[in-house]
């Protein structure tokens, strides 16, 4: 079997793909992040139950679980550029669905359409950044290609949550899909093809169809450990914290809650929280990225991340008080921030540059699969148990994450 490989002549420079691609990659976050932060409080407005909300917020994710690695396909067979620009226009047509659907189907319909649209942007976007660096300084980059996507997540739910308390939930979702089209022609104007040839073309850099057993065996062993960690990380923070904050509040505090005199939306709270939780992790994500380019690798990094999140969600088991709700979403960013750049950097160091695209939708598979279950099997567990004990469920198996790690960083010590 032949490996045909271009390499990156006359390719742009990081910058100057990374800086489009991280706006266009934030503005298209706001109708999900709307959505997140208010689609509880709105459930009866859309015609949906209380298990329907649960849903809507794992289908998208859901979906992407068969479409990644054809994404990453697709990625490595026509370049990086267009399935990502492709990837913003159903971004945004999704966002209008929703903001049109009354009912379980036709809202539906928008989840599943958003799942493919970020399918496209994000295997596009993974695959950009490996092809733009070296195991040198992969870290470092992943952790400020991380920013882009955590100040999408912080900004993005802070204006949803406001923008469906003060206009109302429909109108936020309008004004979202007018962002995600700014960010399609941010996308469509700013953003190069980051791998090229001399003479202009896209390098055929992909390698012959294989079968499944051919294809999962020439995987490094190592890719699957951090598949599995950022399964964890994914149905921990993004699935469970992130689905279950607007139920959380509302169950303890009911619509509204009083901080210092001041009266605050429990929507607005749970927007609130979504915003400045990842604004941490904006912070953590370069340190992290950095420490983990030094010579004693990414393991001892990932391994801090996982004892931050362990942490985090031994706070929110104590969640009769608000000061530990607030300090368990805040630590949960902490935790994700310093892992999620940390672990794709792992990923990207043992994938083959001919099938890059495919390999990390392998990788990306693995992270849905968890972003995906974290909000079913929340809001599933929620109906038997005190949301407390799917937080403790949580921190155990962080911890379980972490003992993988310690073994991963032992293996490697001793070559």
């Amino acid at each position: 079997m032949t490996i045909v490989e271009t390499p990156r002549a006359g390719g742009p420079s990081v910058a100057r793909v990374l800086i489009p691609l991280g706006a266009a990659m934030m503005f298209s976050l706001i109708g999900d992040q709307t959505l997140y932060a208010s689609l509880a409080a709105n459930a009866d407005l859309v015609g949906l139950s209380g298990t329907a909300v649960g849903v809507m917020l794992g289908t998208n994710r859901l979906v992407r679980i068969p479409a990644n690695p054809f994404g990453g396909m697709l990625a490595d067979r026509v370049g990086r550029r267009k399935p990502y620009i492709a990837g913003m226009v159903v971004g945004a047509l999704s966002t209008a669905v929703c903001a049109l659907a009354h009912g379980f189907w036709p809202f539906l319909l928008g989840r599943i359409l958003w799942g493919l649209a970020w399918t496209l942007i994000n295997m596009s976007a993974l695959s950009m950044l490996l092809d733009l660096t070296t195991q040198e300084n992969r870290g470092r980059f992943a952790g400020f290609f991380q920013l882009a996507y955590l100040l999408g997540l912080s900004t993005t739910a802070l204006a949803g949550g406001f923008l469906a308390d003060a206009l109302g939930f429909r109108q936020a979702l309008w004004i979202g899909v007018g962002v995600t089209s700014v960010g399609f022609l941010v996308a469509l104007i700013a953003l190069p093809e980051p791998w090229k040839g001399r003479d202009g073309s896209h390098p055929r850099t992909f390698m012959p169809a294989l079968s499944a057993r051919d294809f999962f065996s020439s995987l490094d062993p190592r890719i699957f450990a951090a598949t599995f960690m950022y399964m964890t990380t994914n149905f921990a923070g993004n699935g469970v914290v992130m689905s279950t904050v607007g139920l959380l509040l509302r169950s303890r505090y009911g619509e509204s809650v009083t901080i210092g005199g001041l009266t605050i939306g429990i929507v607005s709270l749970a927007g609130i929280l979504l915003g400045l939780g990842p604004l941490l992790g904006v912070v953590a994500g370069p340190i992290a990225g950095r420490l983990s380019d030094s010579p004693q690798g990414r393991w001892r990094v990932i391994a801090w991340g996982f004892v931050a999140g362990a942490g985090a969600f031994g706070l929110l088991v104590r969640d009769q008080y608000l000061g530990f709700i607030v300090a368990g979403f805040i630590l949960v960013s902490t935790a994700d921030g310093i892992l999620l750049p940390t672990l794709v950097a792992q990923a990207g160091d043992v994938t083959r540059s001919e099938q890059r695209g495919r390999q990390m939708g392998v990788y990306a598979t693995g992270g849905d699969i968890g972003s995906a279950a974290g909000p079913f099997a929340a809001y599933a567990l929620a109906r038997i148990m005190d949301l407390r004990w799917v937080y403790a469920l949580c921190a155990g198996l962080y911890l379980v994450a972490l003992g993988l790690t310690v073994w991963m960083d032992r293996r490697r010590a001793r070559g």
